[in-house]
């Protein structure tokens, strides 16, 4: 009865913003709280009544493939934010938030580390490389410079990532590409814009792309939790993005490996389906060598979770030719490749045409060639 009467008083004093958001009854679930947060006598805050506004203003008859398309036009950047919020969450303090017993930020096994060392060892030892500089993550540096750098980091155990933990078992996670899936940011980008934290269409993408990764406050509620946590990691994070809220969200809001979130089976399918179109095509291309005669000890294949070669040098596997080792990239289309940049000899990308693989490469003047193999 006094959650009634705190209810019809409430609605007596709202303003327009927050009588429209009593009267809703529909299903977007941000619209949902802040209904429940007044019928508990509590008000709106300004950026909440803003979020309300921008959504009763016309955002759910928003033109989804439209929406995407835009994104679309941004992918270079959403890329560039979405591998800075997956850096900055794994190897900074916002790793704290996470709550889940079973999926958690830690350092990889022994397993994992001894895989990378012997794939990078392999890759250096069979290869030969030039003294050419290039941007990697450790910097701007050699091939080979970039893999003793690697090498030490593994023999130090500095590397961290999302790991699925079940019992004894430690698996580095699919999660882990959620920084240059631009799919998948897509998909978290319209979610938002679906529930109005975006504003109004009016709003150019470009700057809702740059709200959704950049830094700002956040309330007990944007962030799932109880008043005792939001007390203590307010302290620690003043502000946190809505990126780093839909990581943390997802994951603390399931339980355990077999019971998640509906966000975050949105998130693993949607990598899932990237990597299985990926994986797929390069088993179709090892199937092949293989009816050509290729035994397993001419090809060496980089597809391990989290491989190092694979990631940084974009080599998903290694033929031995008559002339040696080649380094090949395996696409399900043509497409531009960073590895024919590295002026590394006969290193190619494959993909399938008709019922025939092409090879993409660079011959000794540095022009573009294409075969049929």
């Amino acid at each position: 009865m006094k959650d009634f009467i705190r209810y019809v008083i409430r609605e007596e004093t709202s303003d327009d913003v927050e009588v429209q958001v009593m009267g809703y009854s529909g299903n977007n679930p941000k619209i949902q709280s802040y209904k429940e947060k007044i019928y508990l006598g509590k008000y709106l805050t300004d950026k909440e009544k803003d979020i309300a506004k921008h959504f009763f203003m016309g955002n759910e008859k928003m033109n989804e493939g439209d929406f995407l398309e835009s994104l679309a036009s941004h992918k270079k950047e959403i890329i560039s934010l979405g591998d800075k919020t997956y850096i900055q969450f794994v190897r900074g303090t916002k790793k704290l938030l996470i709550k889940n017993s079973s999926i958690k930020v830690s350092k990889p096994d022994e397993t994992w580390i001894k895989t990378n060392i012997d794939d990078l060892q392999f890759f250096r030892d069979n290869l030969v490389f030039s003294e050419k500089r290039f941007r990697f993550a450790n910097g701007t540096m050699s091939i080979g410079d970039e893999i003793e750098v690697l090498l030490d980091r593994l023999s130090r155990r500095d590397f961290v990532g999302f790991i699925e933990e079940d019992g004894e078992k430690k698996e580095w996670s699919i999660l882990n590409k959620i920084n240059s899936n631009y799919t998948n940011w897509y998909e978290l980008i319209l979610d938002r814009e679906k529930q109005g934290d975006l504003g109004p269409n009016t709003v150019p993408v470009k700057d809702k792309i740059r709200d959704y990764f950049e830094q700002q406050d956040y309330s007990r509620e944007d962030a799932g939790m109880t008043e005792e946590e939001y007390s203590s990691y307010k302290r620690l994070f003043p502000t946190l993005s809505l990126s780093d809220l839909d990581i943390v969200l997802s994951i603390n809001s399931s339980r355990g490996l077999e019971n998640k979130s509906e966000k975050l089976s949105k998130i693993i399918q949607n990598l899932k389906n990237s990597t299985e179109a990926g994986d797929n095509t390069e088993k179709n291309f090892i199937d092949y060598l293989i009816q050509k005669g290729y035994g397993d000890d001419r090809i060496k294949s980089f597809s391990s979770p989290g491989n190092l070669v694979d990631i940084t040098f974009q080599t998903d596997l290694m033929i031995l030719g008559k002339n040696g080792w080649i380094p090949i990239q395996v696409k399900s289309r043509e497409q531009y490749t960073k590895l024919l940049t590295y002026g590394i000899k006969g290193a190619g990308l494959i993909y399938p045409k008709g019922k025939k693989w092409v090879l993409k490469y660079k011959d000794s003047e540095g022009l573009e060639q294409k075969k049929y193999i």
